[in-house]
């Protein structure tokens, strides 16, 4: 989050006007009252120093009341340290002044006025600086809580309501012209019997294993999510017979892969349903499906990737 112009403006103003004013107003001095001693104190000196106070004042309330209503950015610490650099050049000629003049004139209350300010202003960098460490600290935390809420704790992948905004954000870009997509739902087979007979530890390992097939064997342009259950949903990016072929590796993956905890003859195998996107579908309907080829493939004997042409469920053909 960051500090807009309007408010960076109301921090920084005041304190180039109480520079500037100090500067016309000791020159003004030196140029209509070169001989005046330190006991006297002409009008427009003391009218500058009238201005001066009201100034700082004034610039010390509006950087104040900002700190407590809005975070700041690396941007604005710049800015104020770039005020307070002019204010001890000021300062120092001011010193100077006091110390080349033939006849000096007192600006020390004017020396102490600008050693104040510049006290405030280290305050408000320091306070700056604290806000901005506790906003990095509160983006990181939000970070954390974004990631959960997108994110199954089981197996890692982004969950179901993750999904469904990844395939909304696909569909809304095919529909404005982009390339055609693929869907792909995947079920674990004989999972019930899996939970019943070695318990849902095992059931969980499963679970994670194919998760971890996922990452290492999908494409990467491919996005996969935990469905819900034992079902795995995909979003492939580029046509169906590529889509299809790239779930048949797959699924030779997970039935070859021997998994500790578990008997012979069972053994893990996946049922996939995959379905095009086109300009007749809508996403209920590219979903529904890709579940009705993945329940074709599970009335077929299981363990097998059917794709959905609109009309019918047809077996994926072999690949070498």
């Amino acid at each position: 989050m960051l500090i807009d112009n309007g408010i960076l403006i109301s921090v920084a103003a005041p304190l180039l006007s109480l520079a500037v004013g100090f500067w016309l107003g000791l020159a003004l001095r030196r140029h209509r009252y070169p001989f005046v001693g330190p006991s006297l104190n002409p009008p427009a000196f003391a009218t500058v120093k009238e201005q001066a106070a009201v100034a700082a004042q004034g610039a010390k309330e509006h950087a104040t009341s900002t700190l407590n209503s809005a975070p700041a950015d690396h941007s604005n610490s710049k800015y104020l340290d770039d005020a307070t650099e002019r204010l001890r050049q000021i300062s120092n000629e001011c010193r100077e002044m006091d110390r080349t003049r033939s006849r000096s004139f007192d600006t020390n209350e004017l020396n102490q006025l600008i050693d104040e300010h510049l006290q405030s202003h280290h305050e408000i960098q320091t306070r700056l600086k604290e806000t901005e460490h506790r906003l990095a600290q509160q983006y990181i935390r939000v970070d954390g809580y974004i990631k959960e809420a997108r994110t199954d704790d089981l197996t890692g992948l982004p969950n179901r309501r993750e999904f469904q905004r990844k395939l909304q954000r696909k569909f809304d870009a095919f529909q404005n012209g982009d390339k055609p997509f693929v869907i792909s739902i995947l079920d674990v087979d004989h999972f019930k019997h899996i939970n019943d007979q070695y318990g849902h530890s095992v059931g969980d390992t499963v679970l994670k294993s194919i998760a971890e097939q996922l990452k290492t064997h999908l494409n990467s342009n491919s996005f996969a999510a935990r469905f819900g259950g034992e079902e795995f949903a995909i979003i492939h990016d580029h046509p169906l017979p590529e889509a299809s072929q790239e779930m048949e590796r797959l699924r030779r993956q997970i039935e070859n892969k021997i998994l500790a905890g578990l008997n012979p003859p069972d053994q893990v195998t996946i049922s996939v349903g995959l379905s095009e996107v086109s300009n007749e579908t809508s996403i209920n309907l590219l979903v529904q499906r890709a579940d009705t080829a993945m329940y074709a493939a599970k009335r077929a004997g299981r363990n097998q990737v059917r794709n959905h042409n609109g009309s019918l469920s047809f077996l994926q053909p072999e690949t070498p």
